[in-house]
């Protein structure tokens, strides 16, 4: 009997959902041009409280804060690098950035280019007892690959 990872695939559909909220509020930062004495964004109050469970229009354009929200949201970032022979300098060739551990468990997993860029990302789940599964449409989502650009992996 295979296990069940239902629960498991319904952690990364949560997961993407959130990533794909914390890049819109940092690219909506970045392009609005909102300031507190003239309000000409265009965002309801409803969609700004979807995002950082507050209404703080304030708060939603700031792009230092959803920055920090972002590298504070993973548990870990890693990378490890690809065969070579003794003494060449290690290089890294691939990263992880776990989301949840345990059961379920999510994680972005994907490769770096030359300058250490995330060239893609795929979100992975498993459950316990069960090997990582890539979750369906995520592998080069553009929301998750701007999310993975958004940590340093240089050595």
């Amino acid at each position: 009997m295979a296990p069940d990872t239902e629960q498991a695939e319904a952690q990364a559909k949560a997961q993407l959902a959130q990533i794909n909220r914390m890049m819109e509020r940092l690219q909506h930062a970045q392009e609005c041009g909102w300031t507190e004495e003239g309000d000409q964004c265009d965002l309801t109050d409803q969609q700004i409280i979807d995002c950082i469970d507050e209404l703080d229009r304030e708060l939603y354009h700031d792009e230092e804060d959803a920055r920090q929200k972002i590298q504070e949201d993973p548990l870990s970032v890693l990378v490890r690098s690809g065969w070579h022979s003794p003494g060449e300098k290690m290089e890294a060739v691939e990263y992880e950035i776990l989301l949840s551990t345990g059961g379920p468990a999510t994680r972005i997993v994907g490769d770096l280019d030359q300058y250490n860029e995330p060239s893609s990302a795929t979100l992975e789940y498993r459950d316990w007892g069960t090997p990582w599964t890539h979750y369906a449409g995520s592998h080069n989502e553009p929301a998750l690959l701007d999310y993975a650009k958004q940590f340093y992996f240089a050595s």
